[in-house]
C-alpha cells in the first residue's frame, strides 16, 4: 500500500489515504487507525485514482481528495467510517492535486498543478468547492516555464500560500 496522506485526528486516532497497486489493478483506500496502529475502519475501491490528501473536518469526520485523469473526487466520511457524500469534478485538463484544506464554511480549498495548455507546461491551480459540492471559483497561475504546487497552507489573514517549484529548461 502506498500511503499518500495521513493526519492525526483530534480523538488521538490516525487517518490514512493512499492506493494499492498490483499488476492487475490499482485500488484506492482510506482507513482510520487507533494509536496502536489497529484498523478501526477502512474502505477500498476498485478504481484507478489516487487519494493524496486527507483532512479532519470540523464535525470530526474525514474528507479525502483524489485525482482522476481529467478531474477530481472529494469523499467525506463521518467518524464511524460511513460515507456521507462523494463529489466528482470534471476538468478539461489533467491535474495532480496536492493541497486540501477546510474553508471554514463546510467546503474545501484545493491546490495542485495541471496540464492546461497544449504546450505540455505545468501550471499551479487553486479552486474552492462549496459546502454543496459546486466549484465556486478556480484560478490558474501560468508562467513561461513548468511549475508544480506541492503543498499549501492557510495564512493568518485568510489567504493561502502555495509552495512548489519552477522547473528550468
Amino acid at each position: 500500500m502506498s500511503i499518500a496522506g495521513s493526519t492525526l485526528l483530534q480523538d488521538g486516532n490516525y487517518a490514512l489515504s493512499g492506493w494499492i497497486w498490483t499488476p492487475e489493478a490499482t485500488t484506492s483506500t482510506v482507513a482510520k487507525l487507533n494509536s496502536e496502529g489497529e484498523v478501526i475502519w477502512d474502505h477500498i475501491w476498485d478504481i484507478n485514482f489516487e487519494y493524496k490528501q486527507i483532512i479532519e473536518t470540523p464535525d470530526s469526520g474525514i474528507a479525502i481528495c483524489g485525482t482522476l485523469d481529467y478531474g477530481a473526487i472529494v469523499k467525506k466520511f463521518n467518524s464511524d467510517g460511513e460515507e456521507i457524500y462523494q463529489w466528482d469534478f470534471e476538468f478539461g485538463y489533467r491535474s495532480k492535486l496536492t493541497g486540501f484544506l477546510n474553508d471554514g464554511d463546510g467546503g474545501y480549498i484545493v491546490a495542485g498543478w495541471a496540464w492546461i495548455s497544449n504546450d505540455s507546461r505545468d501550471d499551479f491551480i487553486l479552486f474552492k468547492v462549496s459546502a454543496e459540492g459546486e466549484i465556486v471559483w478556480e484560478e490558474v497561475f501560468a508562467q513561461q516555464r513548468d511549475q508544480r504546487c506541492f503543498a499549501m497552507t492557510l495564512l493568518p489573514d485568510g489567504g493561502y500560500m502555495l509552495v512548489g517549484s519552477n522547473l528550468v529548461d
